[in-house]
């Protein structure tokens, strides 16, 4: 009996809300509990998890996918007080979530400012924001926004990055989008006539809600203190809640 308790606290129902790029050849995937509508972000025992295991390769894993882990062992490190470990082979995706159903629980869970999100640590950074390594509430959420932000291409020309400016009225943000579904085959190379797209749906959108995370930590220069910076993970669309890597 005491066999069957463990196992019922270690397996979680997950809809899954942030697809994100991580380096080439790799992804970061994380998602709702649907029980207790807190985040859970899958991290390998002893693997990174592999473009593989998308949907389109025959995975689990795409925007929507409501996705059982068993066997999960929390690793609670701040920010990222959202991992769960456990193994490829203790994945398994039963369903795809109705949109309508997705949504509202997007909406259900999704904060108007990022601190709410985040915790009184974050802060700004130049012209992005994170918090200091080790500090935050989370690393994972859902944002609503009353103004809308704008989408668009920074960095150098021979290799342009996609970023996101947008604001909760206190803090004023220009983040990075990895957002997989934005990213050509490779899963590493922006879609430039996806953005303009984006652009628009953002301005004609009855309703937009951004996932969002912390990175692990990092300096952004030698001579600076590592950060978990902010990053804007996907895009969700009121018109389209399940868009679906495919």
């Amino acid at each position: 009996m005491w066999l069957f308790e463990i196992f019922k606290k270690t397996r979680h129902q997950v809809v899954i809300n942030h697809l994100t790029r991580m380096e080439r050849g790799y992804i970061c995937v994380a998602g709702i509990d649907l029980t207790t509508l807190q985040h859970l972000r899958l991290v390998l025992r002893r693997e990174r998890l592999k473009t593989r295991f998308l949907t389109r390769y025959g995975g689990p894993f795409d925007i929507g996918n409501i996705v059982t882990f068993r066997r999960c062992r929390p690793r609670l490190r701040p920010p990222h007080v959202e991992d769960c470990l456990t193994n490829t082979d203790q994945v398994t995706c039963q369903a795809v979530a109705d949109p309508a159903q997705f949504w509202e629980i997007l909406k259900n869970i999704s904060k108007t400012s990022l601190k709410d999100i985040f915790g009184s640590s974050l802060q700004r950074f130049g012209t992005s924001c994170g918090t200091a390594a080790g500090q935050g509430e989370a690393s994972l959420g859902c944002l609503r926004l009353k103004k809308r932000p704008e989408i668009y291409f920074g960095g150098h020309p021979e290799r342009p990055r996609i970023r996101l400016r947008l604001t909760d009225g206190e803090l004023h943000v220009d983040a990075p989008v990895t957002d997989l579904r934005l990213y050509g085959e490779d899963h590493y190379s922006p879609q430039v006539n996806l953005i303009e797209e984006i652009q628009q749906k953002i301005r004609t959108s009855q309703g937009l809600i951004l996932s969002l995370g912390l990175t692990r930590a990092f300096a952004a220069a030698p001579d600076q203190a590592p950060v978990h910076w902010l990053q804007v993970n996907n895009f969700h669309f009121h018109e389209q809640p399940v868009w679906r890597l495919g």
